[in-house]
């Protein structure tokens, strides 16, 4: 542990002299097996995880944002019409928040705001005569993240905080997939879940074809002041279920201050991840 430790140091050194590492528990690492981290499959693997993570960053950015902005002009009068939000691809690279009721059996764009990065650039609350029915593009993402959502309840996925998941829906794939993940959200002003985070994919069919959890246990990366006062500049975490990091190290490290360090277990491999780039190191010795 101590060897690992101190290399892992040796990586951020560069980055926060004095500053200090914390550390997780590392599974005992025995010879390096399966393939290796600059193998081209696992290299496609990294990139991958980093555009998923990305992805998933910038939908969750859209949600919270134009909910912020739809709070502020909301009508307590329209509270038994609403039924959820879903987030959408908009013009020139930006994302749309819809938020949508029923009315009449129909389900309804009740407003609809314009996200850019993490900025409410447009968009608005709709007239009564304005509102138009979903598309039906719209409605298999709202079909699929319900699905998504009565398949984790009845598989009992579990969350590591008492408390409503987040959910962020990616549009379907060249195979018309739908990807719904279930995240848990943070409760805490210094940490971020780890754990705790689903994956399910919806194929075109509308039923659950897959579906994977990210970690074992319910680790957090936690950032805040220790009890010298100081507060972590990097996190060494163990990862046991895939060969490189995935899109959630990608995604979580977009929203913590300091830097994940990725053991993959399976090939002894180190990885640097940050604000959503997946690096390899080096390897670990045994």
């Amino acid at each position: 542990m101590r060897g690992i430790v101190l290399k892992a140091w040796r990586f951020m050194s560069v980055l926060a002299a004095g500053g200090w590492l914390a550390c997780a528990p590392l599974p005992l690492l025995a010879e390096a097996e399966g393939r290796p981290a600059r193998d081209a499959a696992v290299q496609a693997g990294v990139a991958e995880a980093a555009r998923l993570g990305e992805l998933m960053y910038l939908y969750d950015q859209a949600a919270w944002h134009a909910t912020d902005s739809m709070v502020e002009g909301f009508d307590q009068a329209l509270t038994p019409l609403m039924r959820g939000y879903i987030v959408v691809p908009g013009a020139a690279g930006q994302l749309d928040t819809i938020f949508y009721g029923e009315v009449d059996g129909t389900l309804v764009e009740m407003a609809r705001f314009a996200v850019k990065g993490s900025e409410v650039v447009g968009g608005g609350w709709l007239p009564a005569n304005g509102r138009r029915p979903l598309s039906d593009e719209v409605l298999r993402l709202v079909a699929a993240r319900q699905t998504a959502i009565n398949y984790a309840s009845s598989q009992q996925f579990r969350l590591c905080e008492r408390t409503t998941p987040n959910t962020v829906v990616l549009p379907p794939d060249a195979q018309g997939t739908i990807a719904v993940y279930i995240l848990t959200p943070p409760v805490a002003n210094d940490a971020y879940p780890l754990g705790g985070h689903y994956r399910l994919e919806v194929d075109a069919t509308g039923a659950v074809a897959r579906s994977r959890n990210f970690m074992n246990t319910c680790m957090m990366a936690r950032y805040g002041a220790g009890d010298g006062g100081e507060a972590p500049v990097a996190m060494v975490v163990s990862h046991l279920l895939d060969d490189h990091p995935t899109e959630i190290h990608a995604f979580v490290s977009r929203y913590v201050p300091i830097s994940l360090m990725v053991a993959t277990i399976e090939n002894r491999a180190m990885w640097l991840v940050e604000k959503g780039a997946i690096r390899y190191q080096e390897q670990i010795p045994e």
